[in-house]
């Protein structure tokens, strides 16, 4: 009789009815092809139907698990019921459910016949994590409060996984708003929000980058209003670090303006050292955008003076 491996029963592997735990790790495939050789069905089954239980059961316990933790709430991100379906799309994806498979070791355990490429599928692999949800509800009776701590090591997983979003805190601290009030202020300090999307490991991955003078500040993430607050966090926390050092405002100045020289310097460094009509052309480039760098001194002191303030 086959036994569940004692090391893995953890967790919502914590499944006592053997047959319920097979049609779980069971896919249709493996049965067809079982049926084929001994013209038999499987006692306990495939795992079709309790996918679609497990696809529901974790649908209401993330969305329980945020509700629980006094979302939607307005001092953050999830301000309404709308942000909470559309984070739990973004999570509760066919990547980051493989990967709790994996981590369960299930791409080892599932039962996929004579296609072994299969246990490396993420839609096969998160099907599989589902019907284990399903399996365990079952097996403890259909006891929701039991299947709710049982999983709730694995939503915590996909919050850490995502990288974006911490649940306790949600960014209290408008940061972007914090931005805007600084540039209302230094209405000519020069500064650009760049945008762009890029398709990683099967997920859309939103990009930021904040200019402001020369000095770049990157971002990237699952969650777009997320990843432009964090663009913005990490330009006030640059400024914030600087002080926590103990330099002036006039010091604070001064590295951002050697470090606008160095760069510069490297620039001419790289050259060959004898200026053709194009190097010329590059070297005045630099000198113009070196000047426009001073003339922003003033802006870059009220700037500073502006963030003092917050931070007392």
């Amino acid at each position: 009789m086959f036994q569940m491996k004692q090391e893995i029963k953890q967790g919502i592997l914590q499944i006592n009815d053997e047959n319920l735990y097979l049609q779980a790790i069971t896919t249709k495939l493996d049965e067809l092809e079982y049926i084929q050789k001994t013209n038999k069905k499987y006692y306990h089954s495939n795992n079709e139907e309790l996918i679609l239980m497990g696809q529901q059961l974790l649908e209401f316990l993330f969305f329980d698990n945020l509700v629980i933790k006094g979302y939607p709430k307005q001092d953050s991100d999830l301000k309404k019921v709308g942000d909470l379906i559309f984070l739990r799309q973004k999570i509760l994806n066919e990547s980051n459910l493989a990967q709790l498979a994996k981590s369960k070791n299930l791409d080892k355990e599932i039962k996929v016949g004579k296609q072994n490429n299969l246990r490396n599928n993420q839609k096969v692999l998160a099907d599989c994590y589902k019907a284990v949800v399903a399996s365990f509800y079952k097996d403890k009776n259909h006891d929701l409060n039991t299947t709710r701590k049982a999983i709730q090591e694995d939503l915590e997983f996909l919050f850490r996984n995502s990288g974006q979003i911490q649940l306790q805190d949600v960014n209290k601290i408008r940061y972007k708003s914090r931005f805007h009030q600084f540039i209302t202020q230094n209405k000519n300090l020069k500064h650009k929000l760049s945008y762009e999307t890029i398709q990683e490991n099967e997920q859309i991955q939103h990009h930021y980058t904040l200019t402001v003078i020369d000095k770049k500040f990157h971002a990237k993430g699952t969650f777009k209003k997320v990843t432009e607050e964090l663009v913005f966090q990490s330009f006030d926390d640059y400024i914030t670090n600087l002080q926590k050092m103990n330099q002036t405002k006039e010091q604070i100045i001064e590295s951002l303006i050697n470090q606008n020289q160095e760069q510069n310097n490297k620039s001419c460094d790289d050259s060959s050292g004898l200026l053709g009509e194009s190097d010329q052309s590059d070297h005045d480039a630099i000198q113009q955008k070196e000047n426009s760098f001073f003339e922003q001194r003033e802006e870059i002191d009220d700037l500073l003076s502006q963030v003092q303030k917050e931070n007392q």
